[in-house]
């Protein structure tokens, strides 16, 4: 009887610039309960979400990762698993295992709070939507005591306003990428070519 052969992954080794948010995000995070880190798309974001689920869960700690749509949720649980850790999906149709991670969607999230542990770590995939007030702000002020990481491209809401506590928001403290210049300029993004259609007579 043959055996399937043991596939080794080989480990995730993080961009310099990740690596820098990585440690101004918890440098912030020694300092302030709530942070958000920008940057912009293309940039990673994902990676840096694994590295630190993947460093609170190292430290034992409970760690939430919330999410929108279907599509980021098995996105995010993708990149989890791809750190070596087995997320609860909590999500309609499925049950939960009590696992140390999860990879949340807000709908199911803020449906079953009475039923879910407290997280200590919250990582807010697309935090731009997350204000006071709605279905994302109850999540986190269900549990006040827990940390919280945000992340996201464009740092400011719909309204144009900011995603501070003076905005009406959760977050204490803004962590700053690189800008999409500057991963152009070091050929980590594409050089963007912009078409526009003629006018209309």
């Amino acid at each position: 009887m043959s055996r399937s052969p043991v596939v080794l992954m080989a480990p995730i080794v993080l961009r310099d610039y990740q690596q820098q948010l990585l440690d101004a995000l918890r440098a912030a995070l020694k300092v302030h309960q709530r942070v958000c880190a920008v940057m912009p798309t293309g940039a990673g974001k994902g990676q840096t979400i694994g590295a630190s689920v993947e460093g609170a869960a190292g430290k034992g700690r409970r760690v939430l990762v919330l999410a929108h749509r279907a599509e980021l949720i098995d996105q995010l649980t993708g990149t989890v698993r791809a750190w070596g850790l087995e997320p609860d999906v909590i999500a309609p149709g499925r049950l939960l295992h009590g696992r140390q991670v999860a990879v949340g969607s807000v709908q199911t999230v803020v449906r079953r709070l009475a039923l879910l542990p407290m997280p200590d770590l919250i990582i807010q995939d697309e935090a731009h939507h997350l204000v006071a007030g709605n279905v994302w702000g109850r999540i986190i002020n269900a549990w006040p005591e827990a940390h919280l990481i945000g992340k996201t491209a464009t740092p400011e809401r719909l309204d144009g306003k900011g995603l501070g506590v003076e905005a009406g928001g959760f977050f204490e403290a803004l962590v700053m990428g690189p800008s999409a210049a500057w991963l152009v300029e070091q050929g980590w993004l594409a050089r963007p070519r912009v078409f526009s259609w003629p006018a209309a007579r």
